[in-house]
């Protein structure tokens, strides 16, 4: 391509540096608002530096719809070279409908930027005005307290209308970034393509006006443009088949309010607005069904629980520690283990994905989550259970650390706790007797083999189940913060089961301590859920 042929192609525009466009616009857009209809293309100036021709000459078809805008001398008063008018109808060949549709989009920003500067101004000086005229007085009489409150009110709306004029700004800012793609994912209807979730916003925003407060409730912070893609993905996804079905068989089952496992504030919440309004309540379920879905879909959680089912089967737990530490030996990720506590607020929370319930309502950041195991079940009946709080996700295998989708449930508080007396026979009977698989008490039943396995054998037969072999004598060396206890310092036992009997296949002494750290965690007891993740998408992809 010549220097011409460049110049024609995309380079008429003025720089937009100097009218507030970010230097990566389309520089085929023109400069501001008062952009003329037609560009002059300097010959020989700094701007066209390539390009050295006399006015005269014909450069191709094209040049015959330039013409020379007053006469052909070397130079024009601005001290550059002879320049040549662009006809309207050539920048409108020159310029996409695209273009053309962005650039009157953002003349139109701009204009209404200006105005609402000019309407804010003039609040802001009429509250300045008033706040004068509250010194000069002294006495007050009732008209004139009916004028200092009339003058109260005006600046309270100066500083609302600031408000709004900031989330308005933020709102055009957001939306003069790049178009934003979506990673394709594998969901229950198979490998879906790269889209681009912006197609759907225009139609999202004509939703959005036209919806009472009722149906859309706006977070604190103003519209964003992610937000608008948000609920364009959210739509799109209430609109799959497999959706629609879903939402038909939640919207006839009746919620229970008789659990106790949420947050009372998240309890009160859905239980006004299914006293309210039934219809608001099941479509807030569904859409939260939705965003939760769309979640599953990036973590790949389907591929993740059949590939699971498949390696482990109902007989092995699976935590999932030596993806989340990745770092971690053998023996370090016993520890991890060993270390977590019963307080949920000191686990790695990887096994779970949160939705926030706060975009519902004017609620805090973070005040209204709910976590939702990726390997559970998520039924109509069992998901509205959950949301609610009547139900909770129960472990068959007594190890609430297990992530194995066979040893999750969906009960009442009370039930699970009931299968504790199933366990604390198995554990104490485990010793001299056999023990059969399941319990009879419960349905679905207890795990009693796997909840009669101490915690560091579990973990060793899961390194196994990774693929790694284990250690014939002795364990890798552990790690060792300089302040308390050694955690194995008694060794780890390896228990298997062969024909209802828990049998010791080996025994480690305790393993060498490696370094000693004054701070943990240790570097290479450091979590990483990006990793987590990173192992469960590079899983082979599983039939069903």
């Amino acid at each position: 391509m010549n220097q011409f042929a460049r110049e024609r192609s995309g380079s008429f525009a003025e720089p937009a540096g100097d009218h507030g466009i970010d230097n990566d616009t389309d520089a085929s857009l023109p400069a501001g608002p008062k952009a003329s209809a037609k560009r002059k293309l300097h010959i020989g100036s700094s701007r066209n530096s390539g390009l050295r021709t006399s006015p005269g000459t014909v450069m191709d078809s094209r040049a015959s719809s330039m013409r020379p805008s007053q006469n052909p001398s070397p130079l024009n008063d601005d001290g550059n070279g002879p320049t040549f008018d662009l006809d309207s109808e050539d920048e409108d060949e020159l310029e996409t409908s695209a273009q053309r549709a962005e650039r009157l989009k953002r003349e139109r920003r701009r204009e209404q930027a200006v105005a609402r500067k000019a309407i804010a101004k003039e609040i802001n000086d009429r509250a300045e005005a008033a706040e004068r005229e509250d010194g000069e007085s002294e006495d007050e009489t009732p008209a004139q307290r009916a004028k200092r409150l009339a003058r109260g009110k005006i600046r309270l709306q100066a500083v609302r209308r600031k408000k709004v004029i900031g989330r308005d700004e933020a709102a055009a800012s957001a939306a003069s970034f790049p178009r934003l793609y979506l990673k394709a994912g594998q969901g229950r209807s198979g490998p879906r393509d790269r889209f681009r979730a912006e197609d759907d916003v225009v139609q999202s925003d004509d939703d959005l006006a036209s919806s009472s407060d009722d149906d859309v409730v706006m977070l604190n912070s103003g519209v964003t443009r992610g937000r608008l893609v948000h609920r364009a993905a959210i739509k799109k996804r209430l609109g799959t088949p497999e959706m629609v079905k879903w939402s038909e068989e939640v919207k006839v089952l009746e919620p229970s309010w008789l659990g106790n496992n949420n947050k009372a504030h998240i309890i009160t919440f859905l239980k006004n607005l299914y006293d309210a309004n039934e219809e608001r309540f099941y479509k807030v379920v569904c859409e939260v069904k939705a965003e939760l879905m769309m979640k599953f879909d990036a973590y790949q959680t389907v591929n993740l629980s059949a590939w699971i089912t498949h390696e482990f089967g109902e007989d092995v737990c699976f935590s999932g520690v030596y993806w989340a530490f990745p770092n971690a030996n053998l023996t370090e990720g016993i520890q991890i283990v060993l270390n977590w506590t019963g307080s949920r607020s000191h686990w790695a929370m990887y096994p779970c994905v949160d939705v926030n319930l706060g975009r519902l309502k004017n609620a805090g950041r973070g005040d209204m989550r709910k976590k939702f195991w990726l390997t559970a079940d998520h039924n109509p009946r069992d998901f509205l259970n959950l949301l609610t709080g009547d139900c909770e996700i129960s472990h068959r295998c007594d190890w609430r650390r297990c992530m194995n989708p066979s040893h999750l449930t969906v009960e009442h508080h009370n039930t699970n706790v009931n299968r504790g007396v199933c366990f604390r026979r198995a554990i104490s009977n485990a010793e001299h007797s056999r023990i059969q698989r399941l319990c009879k008490e419960h349905d679905p039943p207890c795990l009693l083999q796997q909840a009669a396995l101490p915690i560091p054998s579990r973990l060793l037969l899961e390194y196994e189940h990774l693929g790694h072999e284990l250690p014939d004598t002795i364990l890798p060396t552990q790690t060792q913060s300089d302040k308390g206890p050694i955690v194995l310092n008694s060794g780890v036992s390896l228990w298997r089961w062969d024909k209802n009997r828990r049998i010791l296949d080996r025994h480690y002494p305790m393993p060498v301590v490696g370094q000693v750290f004054a701070v943990t965690p240790a570097p290479n007891l450091i979590y990483s859920g990006h990793n987590f993740t990173n192992a469960v998408r590079a899983l082979p992809e599983m039939d069903g």
